[in-house]
């Protein structure tokens, strides 16, 4: 079903720049957008570095800072920071 919903969104608007624009995927998120702000939020709170998709949604509306530990997150995930050790 759901890949339905993405073959239909195209056939409505082959021009389609963004899936998220679509009006079945703009509602979807919308909809979701309070408690996934919840989640982040929660996240914040007890220092965990949240996903990052998470600043996506925090630029539908005021833009919201984040730690230096979130920025520098990614990179020591991978093991950036030791490579130069």
């Amino acid at each position: 079903r759901f890949l339905n919903r993405i073959t239909e969104a195209y056939a409505e608007q082959p021009d389609l720049v963004a899936l998220l624009t679509a009006p079945y995927f703009a509602d979807a998120v919308g909809g979701a957008l309070p408690s996934w702000r919840r989640v982040v939020a929660g996240a914040a709170l007890a220092g965990i570095p949240p996903p990052p998709s998470s600043r996506a949604s925090a630029t539908s509306s005021a833009p919201t800072p984040i730690s230096a530990s979130t920025r520098t997150a990614p990179s020591t995930h991978c093991g950036a920071a030791t490579a130069l050790k």
